[in-house]
């Protein structure tokens, strides 16, 4: 992730679901753009680490452009 510097907004911490499905840990960066998240999602780095994952954990991926 040292590439791309994505600033992190929230980890885990007290939730409560109140629609659709739950998950039981919650992890949200910010990046500079929409583009660089894309980016990092693609990314050599991230694909090594989503296939470590595969297999031990579920998640769901998202990004979102925010607004100002």
């Amino acid at each position: 992730m040292k590439n791309f510097s994505p600033k992190l907004i929230a980890s885990s911490g007290r939730y409560e679901n109140l629609e659709g499905e739950s998950h039981g840990r919650h992890v949200v960066f910010e990046f500079d753009s929409f583009a660089e998240a894309k980016r990092f999602y693609e990314s050599p780095e991230y694909q090594t680490a989503k296939a470590l994952r595969a297999g031990a954990a579920t998640g769901t991926y998202v990004i979102l452009e925010g607004t100002s």
